[in-house]
């Protein structure tokens, strides 16, 4: 799974496939291009990116040979993976999530083309130098949209004033979410809470120690609570208090409901750059596609569970309703 006082630019997905659709009609033949996708850990946010972009890329490619490497999830890991994934000499590097595109930034030293995907905040991570002109690398970047994640939150508690963030300083993107949670939570009536968190192994005691100080507890824009998610939702329930989320996962690990980026897309978003960088162009000129879109998710089952009613309209929005057949048992 980006700062504010940058602009951010949006890639028109139908332009994008029209200029893609030209660029299908060049002439593509000569050697495979060979993409090297380095990531994290397998996850579902991941893996659609990853089908994202390989569907764009094939599409214009049928031959493009992918190669993947992870890190298992270990953070030590993460520099000896990029530098395995530089060693195959890709026609283009992948890399996956902040911390990954980083060490592939700083590794390659503009050796390698560089499409990265899912960087929350490109321009604060240091991965580019603005997003319209990036420089030694260009990608897709997910923003979480803060705003709808606290409207939702608003309309099934509506009587909430605290909001519990665990975050992980450690994780530029969880810092950038932070800093967004802050400055727009009063205007919705919240004061943010928050907790630092920097290993799996604390999760469960420090959520639950959250959610006695918070009315709910928001998952953002957080790498390690967005692979635990499952973790950090029993937790909350621990501490008697429901989870609000900005992805998928975690709304299906028990958060009562929240925005789901469509993670998909986001690979698709790069999938169209890579199309363009093995067409010849460089990947520091080509804009950051920025994906700040969602759509509205809930879990039936975790809201009767947190003795929620979920307000109608909020059911009509959404665009999925997880456990939809669920009766809730009378109190």
């Amino acid at each position: 799974m980006f700062r504010s006082r940058h602009p951010f630019i949006v890639l028109s997905l139908v332009a994008a496939a029209i200029a893609v659709a030209s660029l299908a009609s060049c002439d593509t033949k000569g050697p495979a291009p060979k993409i090297t996708i380095v990531y994290t850990a397998p996850h579902p946010v991941i893996n659609d990116i990853i089908a994202g972009f390989k569907q764009t890329v094939t599409s214009s490619y049928p031959g493009a040979v992918f190669s993947e490497r992870h890190a298992e999830g270990r953070p030590e890991q993460y520099g000896t993976v990029v530098l395995g994934a530089i060693s195959n000499s890709p026609t283009i590097l992948a890399p996956i999530t902040t911390p990954i595109t980083k060490l592939a930034v700083e590794q390659t030293r503009g050796r390698i083309p560089i499409v990265f995907m899912g960087v929350t905040d490109p321009v604060g991570a240091g991965v580019a130098k603005s997003l319209q002109a990036p420089g030694l690398a260009t990608g897709s970047s997910d923003l979480c949209p803060f705003s709808e994640l606290l409207r939702i939150a608003r309309s099934a508690l509506p009587k909430a004033t605290r909001l519990g963030l665990p975050y992980n300083p450690s994780d530029q993107p969880a810092v950038f979410g932070r800093s967004q949670l802050l400055a727009i939570a009063p205007s919705f009536g919240f004061t943010i809470v928050d907790q630092q968190i920097t290993s799996a192994s604390e999760l469960s005691t420090s959520v639950t120690n959250l959610a006695s100080r918070a009315d709910a507890i928001v998952i953002a824009a957080d790498n390690l609570m967005m692979e635990n998610p499952s973790a950090v939702v029993s937790a909350a329930a621990a501490g008697g208090r429901p989870a609000f989320a900005c992805d998928t996962a975690s709304i299906n690990a028990g958060a009562v409901a929240g925005v789901s980026v469509n993670y998909k897309q986001v690979g698709e978003l790069a999938g169209l750059l890579a199309v363009q960088v093995l067409q010849g162009k460089a990947p520091g000129v080509l804009p950051v596609a920025v994906l700040r879109s969602g759509g509205v998710v809930v879990n039936k089952k975790a809201a009767c569970e947190a003795h929620i009613a979920l307000p109608p309209d909020l059911l009509t929005k959404a665009v999925e309703v997880i456990n939809r057949d669920y009766v809730c048992k009378s109190p």
